[in-house]
């Protein structure tokens, strides 16, 4: 455990030393996206099938270093260590984000704003005025706007010009395509289903919502209502009942008459597409009363998640009313859901499916628990959508309760290779910017086809060593993913609970310190060698390390990279430091007592290398471009049978072993 720890806090003090100032390419200079790789090898789809690429504003790409932002989640801090702790590992065990702590930071909002999630009010509510003199419906939560969020920022963004000539193969169905649509926070609207469609052709719905209605409506498809937060209120009358409302496009926010954060228990949201129906604002949440995993302070735009509706929301955008983000401002808040287990899916499930969230946000999506009145926690799908331009984009962590018994579930993208997500430009002034992290009480985690691009930190498996009972070893998954263009890590493997049992069919492509400005190396994946398992056709072409491996106690078989009879079939392939020593496997033991680091073999057969055979070194420091480095482990065997020589081309400035 002490060894763990100490490696882990070594690495990340090593790698990010001097990372505050975040992302600094030009993402108009960088590479087109990359086409996906299938089960074979060939190409499955364009990223941009699923995409409309990165769909921040220019300012917010660059917008982290200039924020003041003195704290984010302490459970989220991807390692670092926090107020003295020896190491990030063992940081904020009992939550992820110190809810007490982050609520005084919020000097801003309005202190007199509060929203109770409750339950739906009785159905016999009353009409109170507000403080704008409207009549509304007294519900079960009230909202009173912070004025100080602001009007919404939709500025047209600019966008990568994918004329780059890609260096990849598989590349050459899409190279040279252009981006499409460049509407800030949108995807291309080529696909969308309600484009150009007027009331006749509206689809089926309970309520129908219009921004350019008049006020008063009875969101009937002749009469819509004005405002989401009216479809809300009426919803409300329906206690127990999922009910779904069609939102035309229009930009949803306070000056329409919005009050946020738009509470939905089983009020499904279909928009006419991710560029043409926009909700933009945020109001304040006090999660305390709810607690759970997350019992913080914050400011949220939507809330989500019933213990036996399901909630969708699709083909529309969910933005802060800032263009860069903002300290524990959160898109997309779910914290309810069937995760326990009171019904079977997909009852009780929170999908996003054709979903813009970003840019604004200190995270983009969470996926949390209530315990108050009784243990619930989110079970939330997520596909074909954009998660962008905030410090993290999703963070899945349950728990919350003393029995620790209140789990999450969070899928993203399914067995269908059209169901990825991208998720993009995760940057923050002074901490990491985490595509994706995979926290405490996760008990289902599956993450296929989809894109982490643009950041520090493409995905990480980052719990405590808390356990959802009776689940004392979890499986998670990363299958036809791609990772590119990260900065520190692409995918980060080292958990106590969680277990990554497959890591398969992904690409790892252009993970660079290069892209972060803190020197050092980045690595493609880092894992503990006990953390892990089966690790077949990857490709690792071209990052400063592919693969660094280390050691803890050893409850299980070690990672497989490949056996003699059952071949790995990875591609390892131009990998090297541009500063420092790196290479394609640098495996290291226990650096103060090797004698004490785990004594077995290592199988990495029927790969792929930069040599034949590949090269097996023991000196420190290795040499850089090496294919194989095994440091302080000198009871260690690797083998390396049935290795083959890689011809993969290499991205401009790489050379083979090099």
């Amino acid at each position: 455990m002490l060894r763990r720890l100490a490696t882990f806090g070594l690495a990340l003090a090593t790698l990010l030393v001097g990372c505050g100032t975040g992302l600094s390419l030009d993402p108009e200079a960088v590479d087109p996206p990359d086409t996906e790789i299938g089960d074979g090898g060939g190409t499955i789809r364009t990223n941009d099938a699923a995409e409309d690429n990165d769909p921040t504003d220019a300012s917010a790409r660059d917008a982290d270093g200039a924020m003041d932002a003195p704290s984010r989640g302490d459970g989220a801090d991807a390692g670092r260590t926090d107020g003295g702790e020896t190491s990030g590992r063992d940081a904020d065990a009992a939550a992820t984000f110190d809810g007490a702590g982050d609520a005084p930071r919020e000097t801003t909002a309005d202190p007199t704003s509060d929203v109770s999630l409750d339950a739906v009010p009785d159905p016999s509510f009353d009409v109170v005025k507000d403080s704008a003199g409207d009549s509304r419906p007294d519900a079960s939560f009230d909202v009173f706007n912070d004025a100080t969020t602001g009007s919404p920022a939709d500025a047209g963004d600019a966008r990568r010009d994918a004329a780059d000539v890609s260096d990849s193969p598989k590349d050459s169905a899409q190279d040279g395509a252009p981006d499409g649509d460049a509407d800030a926070g949108a995807r291309a609207d080529a696909a969308d289903t309600f484009d150009g469609c007027n009331v006749h052709c509206w689809p089926d719905a309970d309520y129908y919502v219009d921004a350019t209605a008049p006020p008063g409506g009875s969101g009937s498809k002749q009469q819509p209502f004005k405002t989401i937060t009216a479809a809300v209120q009426a919803h409300a009358a329906s206690p127990g009942v999922a009910k779904k409302a069609y939102v035309a496009p229009g930009t949803y926010d306070e000056t329409l008459g919005e009050r946020f954060p738009l509470v939905l228990r089983g009020l499904s949201l279909e928009g006419a597409g991710q560029g043409r129906t926009l909700i933009v604002g945020a109001g304040r949440v006090d999660h305390g009363a709810e607690g759970g995993s997350m019992p913080s302070l914050v400011t949220v735009t939507v809330v989500v998640g019933e213990r036996a509706l399901a909630t969708h929301l699709s083909n529309l955008s969910i933005r802060s009313p800032s263009p860069v983000p903002v300290e524990n401002y959160y898109g997309v808040f779910c914290d309810r859901g069937n995760a326990s287990g009171e019904v079977a899916t997909p009852l009780g499930q929170t999908h996003l499916d054709q979903v813009t969230v970003g840019p604004g946000y200190a995270l983009d999506v969470a996926v949390a628990t209530s315990t108050n009145p009784s243990s619930t926690g989110c079970n939330m799908l997520i596909t074909r959508s954009t998660i962008t331009a905030a410090w993290r984009g999703v963070l899945a962590s349950g728990c919350g309760s003393p029995a620790n018994d209140d789990p999450v579930m969070l899928e993203m993208g399914t067995d269908d290779p059209s169901s990825g997500n991208t998720i993009s430009w995760m940057n923050a002034a002074d901490d990491l910017g985490v595509g994706l992290i995979l926290g405490d009480c996760l008990i289902r985690g599956s993450f296929q086809y989809n894109t982490f691009r643009d950041s520090l930190v493409g995905a990480q498996v980052a719990d405590t060593g808390l356990v959802s009972s009776p689940h004392t070893r979890v499986n998670v998954s990363f299958k036809h993913n791609v990772f590119e263009r990260l900065g520190i890590f692409g995918l980060f493997a080292k958990g106590y609970t969680l277990f990554a049992d497959e890591i398969s069919d992904n690409r790892f492509r252009s993970v660079t310190s290069a892209f972060n400005q803190t020197g050092g190396r980045a690595v493609a994946l880092s894992l503990d060698v006990f953390d892990v398992g089966k690790i077949r056709r990857n490709e690792f072409i071209g990052n400063d390390t592919a693969v660094e491996a280390s050691f803890d106690t050893s409850p299980a078989a070690p990672a497989d990279f490949g056996t003699a009879q059952d071949s790995g079939n990875n591609v390892f392939r131009c990998n090297s430091a541009r500063e420092g020593a790196g290479g394609d496997v640098l495996i290291a033991g226990d650096r103060l007592d090797p004698e004490l680091t785990w004594t077995g073999t290592l199988r990495f057969a029927g790969n792929a290398w930069d040599h034949m055979p590949p090269t097996l070194l023991t000196v420190d420091p290795p040499p850089n471009g090496v294919d194989l480095s095994l440091l302080y482990a000198p009871h260690i065997d690797i083998d390396r049978r049935n290795a083959t020589l890689s011809t993969a081309d290499c991205p401009s400035g790489r050379v083979p072993g090099q």
